[in-house]
């Protein structure tokens, strides 16, 4: 399992570096979910605050906004994590903004759900 972990890991900042929108949106759910479940909180938000960024500059890209939404969602549930409140409202403010204009209500409602929570 530690292979594959580090595996993952490893894709993921090959796909930030690159900026590979559809391999960032295939690891998202995996990624969050692991470092989720084991409580790295701290390695998540940079995860994901990596991404987030390197993305910025695709917003003319439909899938690039949708992921970057993504991102910055999961961003903000790792800062919830972390006690970090206020930027944790910031960058789900940012991930539903991103996803507004775009048909996907699946992740809007993932992010509002942490919104909720938080």
């Amino acid at each position: 399992m530690n292979l594959e972990v580090e595996n993952l890991h490893a894709a993921w900042q090959w796909a930030v570096s690159l900026r590979q929108v559809a391999a960032l949106e295939g690891a998202a759910e995996v990624l969050g979910s692991y470092l989720e479940m084991r409580s790295a909180f701290a390695q998540g938000r940079e995860a994901f605050a990596a991404a987030a960024a390197a993305l910025a500059g695709l917003e003319g890209d439909p899938q690039a906004r949708r992921v970057r939404g993504i991102c910055l969602a999961y961003q903000g549930l790792f800062e919830k994590h972390l006690g970090q409140y206020e930027a944790a409202y910031q960058s789900l403010g940012q991930g539903l903004a991103a996803l507004e204009p775009l048909d996907a209500a699946k992740e809007m409602a993932f992010a509002r759900y942490i919104l909720g929570k938080t």
